[in-house]
């Protein structure tokens, strides 16, 4: 049995140990993994504690917890055959296919909702803003055009990674190295076609959005009215969409 197999089947069934009871039979197999010890003394120092520990309660509890795998394992094996045969049926009669359009439907709803509850939230602060800090406020918008810009997870988690070892000191983010690094992440992440699908996307949500936010809309529109500049790092609204994916890809993370 492959051991990498066994250790995923055991992580999903999560078996404790006493380790109260435990301790002292495991020290040798302990002493042996601090000494980098041979595979072959590791094994034997392993069998010796295995046989001082085991008995039929352990054993019973890892029946049941494997033999509930299986079942897990059947059902979804047989969801999968039910499934590639869905397939085969024409997309109006077939379950996958309207599965996956209502799932579609339900995300863009779910984006839908986010980017109103961005606009809204971008009309109150311009309201209580003077009009020259409107470019400021507004440029985080881009990160609606994330989802436009379509750029592939991978590409995106490499270039993050990137950004993030880019940093001048990794201890100590300081203003100019925090620019730095998202200038070069802007540079890495851009194609013409990114950036004039992110410039199609804002506008569109911009008129979208002109009577119930008109100055939030239209602080937006004129951010799109500008050049769009020949260098990405010198692009504010891309800087901030591959920054706010960036800050997407690492959680809470703030930069």
């Amino acid at each position: 049995m492959d051991d990498d197999q066994l250790e995923l089947l055991l992580d999903d069934l999560a078996l404790e140990l006493d380790l109260d009871f435990a301790a002292p039979l495991l020290e040798p197999v302990l002493q042996g993994i601090v000494d980098q010890a041979p595979r072959g003394r590791l094994g034997r120092e392993a069998a010796k504690a295995a046989t001082a520990i085991w008995n039929e309660d352990i054993a019973a509890e890892l029946r049941d917890g494997f033999e509930g795998l299986r079942e897990e394992a059947a059902t979804r094996l047989d969801a999968i055959e039910a499934a590639l045969r869905e397939l085969e049926r024409p997309p109006r009669e077939s379950q996958v296919a309207r599965a996956v359009v209502f799932r579609a439907a339900v995300e863009l709803l779910a984006r839908v909702s986010r980017n109103h509850e961005r606009m809204n939230e971008l009309e109150e602060r311009l309201r209580e803003a003077p009009e020259e800090e409107y470019p400021a406020l507004t440029l985080p918008a881009a990160v609606a055009a994330i989802p436009a810009a379509a750029i592939d997870f991978e590409e995106a988690d490499e270039a993050v990674v990137g950004f993030i070892e880019s940093f001048p000191d990794p201890w100590e983010e300081t203003p100019r190295g925090a620019e730095q690094a998202a200038h070069w992440l802007a540079r890495t992440l851009a194609t013409d076609e990114r950036r004039a699908a992110m410039r199609s996307a804002l506008a569109e949500l911009a008129d979208v959005a002109k009577e119930e936010f008109p100055l939030a809309a239209g602080s937006l529109e004129a951010l799109l009215a500008e050049v769009m500049p020949e260098d990405p790092a010198e692009d504010d609204l891309w800087v901030n969409l591959v920054v706010g994916l960036a800050q997407e890809h690492l959680g809470e993370a703030q930069f």
